[in-house]
């Protein structure tokens, strides 16, 4: 068993220029809650389909599902996608960005066990 936690992360914009990434670019995370094989594999299913991707660390709690799952000793990675205004009735996220994300997640579970290290 693996799992991907999906979630938001900041976007950059007006009064969040810093620290934050683009609307256009999906987040992958890495810290002690990210097992180091299942972030390669999210990476490389990106770069195989020409995903554009920040790397983030986390360098603790993620405030994302993997905390639960790195508990129950699952490996775990993580997915962020950018939303301005996150938390706020007028969060702003990029449709292009979000379908990324899903063919990013559909390449790493068509290859997950096909001609890569396994994760675990």
């Amino acid at each position: 068993a693996l799992a991907v936690a999906v979630d938001a992360t900041h976007a950059r914009g007006p009064g969040a220029e810093r620290g934050c990434h683009g609307l256009e670019r999906l987040v992958l995370a890495l810290g002690p809650q990210v097992h180091a094989g299942v972030f390669r594999r999210l990476r490389n299913a990106a770069e195989r389909l020409n995903i554009p991707y920040d790397v983030a660390v986390e360098p603790g709690d993620s405030g994302t599902d993997a905390t639960g799952l790195q508990l129950a000793e699952v490996p775990t990675g993580i997915l962020q996608l950018p939303l301005r205004h996150m938390h706020t009735p007028a969060e702003v996220g990029d449709l292009d960005t979000a379908r990324r994300g899903a063919a990013l997640l559909a390449e790493f579970l068509r290859t997950t066990g096909k001609g890569e290290k396994p994760c675990c």
